[in-house]
């Protein structure tokens, strides 16, 4: 079980404990080092910082809802429900394009609502960020009163990918045992409680 710590404010979030994605799925021979950093401001926002260690990520999509995970990608996967059968995906690549999906394994859509999802992406020399600022209103219209405080459940995995030809990769927090490309596995999601 991981520990989500309390913040003050997002940008303590560099403080969090590094979560390696280093598991290489699927035939994955590329090595990137990856990682995420996860905090939350109490009754405000999650607070989601991924890293990969990769130069000229290829970002050629830049409009929101856009198949950014052809591109190289970073993603976070999530869920407040105890089944773990609804979940949020967020994807993003280097020029901060995204899309926010909710729903079940094999039904999912866009989450249409005003309370939207902060994102700020930044590209140095040898690697690349995104820093995800996702509102407490957010959770509660996809997961109902969830309880945002020391001691709630939260369900996550953390992803870098790359789905285009000759450049795909499948880097997860945790490992998926299934045969096929599939980060839609919530059953493998790691477990952890705000702290």
């Amino acid at each position: 079980m991981i520990t989500i710590a309390r913040l003050e404010h997002y940008d303590e979030v560099e403080r969090c404990e590094r979560l390696p994605i280093a598991y290489k799925l699927w035939g994955t021979k590329r090595d990137i080092k990856a990682y995420g950093q996860m905090g939350y401001v109490k009754n405000q926002e999650l607070v989601v910082k991924m890293t990969a260690e990769e130069e000229n990520p290829i970002a050629t999509y830049e409009k929101e809802e856009e198949p950014v995970y052809l591109d190289s990608a970073l993603e976070v996967f999530f869920s407040f429900d105890i089944e773990n059968t609804y979940y949020i995906n967020l994807e993003v690549n280097a020029k901060g394009a995204f899309l926010c999906h909710y729903g079940k394994r094999k039904d999912r859509g866009p989450i249409l609502t005003k309370e939207r999802v902060l994102v700020t992406a930044n590209i140095e020399e040898k690697q690349w960020s995104v820093l995800l600022r996702i509102p407490y209103s957010l959770i509660v219209k996809c997961f109902g009163n969830v309880q945002f405080h020391k001691g709630s459940r939260i369900s996550f995995n953390l992803y870098k990918i790359c789905e285009l030809q000759g450049e795909q990769h499948f880097i997860s927090y945790t490992f998926i045992p299934t045969k096929s490309p599939d980060f839609h596995q919530p059953a493998y999601f790691a477990e952890g409680i705000l702290g």
